[in-house]
């Protein structure tokens, strides 16, 4: 299902100033990358959602603090795979699943590996995707987290 791609916050537009559209694998991270940064309880009509990724900087370096950024991430992943899910049903049921492709679609989070010195904390995260049956495509997620906020390597 196309999106609009976010470039440094804004949607990102061609030469001709359109609206760039982004699908497939690039959607999923780009989603995923958002609903990550997102801060919890920001939204007024949705303050449940969001990470609390953004609230782990600073803490001392420890096991327990590593072991809180993996379960926040895989949280997210979750609510995202589970709202992915109920949209992929909708479509199903209106005769629109031809507009989603199967390298978009989060089937597993496979691995959440957490690295961490006093200032920075860096997360790597490797999904799979339904894109090439009967085997899986897997993509990595790695981003950082600073006193600046979140990171997204490129």
């Amino acid at each position: 299902m196309k999106s609009f791609r976010v470039k440094d916050g804004d949607i990102s537009l061609t030469l001709g100033d359109q609206a760039e559209a982004v699908y497939g694998g690039d959607k999923l991270q780009q989603d995923l990358k958002l609903w990550l940064m997102e801060p919890y309880g920001t939204g007024f009509t949705t303050p449940l959602f969001g990470s609390n990724l953004g609230e782990m900087i600073g803490e001392i370096n420890s096991d327990y603090m590593k072991s809180k950024v993996v379960a926040e991430v895989q949280r997210i992943l979750g609510l995202y795979q589970k709202s992915q899910l109920q949209k992929i049903q909708l479509a199903q049921k209106n005769g629109l699943l031809y507009l989603w492709s199967k390298a978009e679609i989060l089937q597993s989070v496979d691995q959440v590996s957490v690295g961490a010195s006093s200032d920075l904390i860096q997360v790597r995260v490797s999904i799979s995707t339904l894109s090439s049956q009967p085997t899986t495509q897997q993509q990595t997620l790695t981003f950082s987290l600073t006193t600046g906020g979140l990171v997204l390597a490129a």
